[in-house]
């Protein structure tokens, strides 16, 4: 019998492996339910605009906060 160490290790491996898979198809199930959920409230929230606009709008716009937290981390660390 295999101990445990090693399942654990074997298993990390597989997940690994299948995580590497996804990005080698460009499939990444999460941001793009990510993405589709910040459609869908863009679309809810402002019914005067046409829906197609905003779905694309809010899957090519970046996040405010992963901007700004590299901007805040570049300008402390090239402003030397």
């Amino acid at each position: 019998m295999e101990p445990i160490l090693g399942q654990a290790s074997f298993f990390l491996l597989c997940l690994q492996f299948a995580r590497n898979q996804m990005i080698n198809l460009n499939w990444r199930p999460y941001t793009d339910a990510v993405k589709g959920l910040r459609a869908r409230r863009l679309i809810n929230k402002y019914k005067q605009y046409h829906p197609l606009i905003l779905e694309r709008y809010s899957v090519t716009d970046e996040w405010y906060f992963s901007s700004h937290l590299s901007k805040k981390y570049f300008s402390k660390a090239f402003s030397k």
